[in-house]
């Protein structure tokens, strides 16, 4: 198919093979790119059988501008000797809503 675009595009591809494939080698990854829709399926819910089907928005969507301008202004260096001193060992940060896994190293 892409190499029937080629085709249709340029004369030259018709007569020339050779010329026909290099073309269609150099550009077949950014033709497919652009044939191909992202499709991602999700669980509606945790409870449910159904799948929910969300289409990806378009390739490049990011560099649409749509963000808001965020302004930067002057930083003011922090002040370390605030930092209250409260370095408990004993502190637990591991979770504990889930079963741990043991791995023999």
């Amino acid at each position: 198919m892409h190499m029937d675009e080629l085709k249709n595009f340029d004369k030259r591809f018709e007569r020339n093979e050779t010329l026909l494939h290099k073309k269609h080698i150099d550009s077949f990854a950014v033709w497919l790119d652009d044939k191909v829709k992202q499709l991602f399926y999700s669980r509606e819910n945790e409870t449910s059988n159904w799948y929910v089907a969300l289409q990806a928005p378009p390739r490049g969507f990011h560099a649409l501008n749509m963000e808001e301008e965020t302004t930067y202004g002057k930083t003011i260096p922090f002040d370390v000797s605030q930092i209250e001193g409260n370095n408990d060992e004993d502190e637990n940060y591991a979770r504990i809503d889930v079963e741990g896994i043991l791995c023999a190293t």
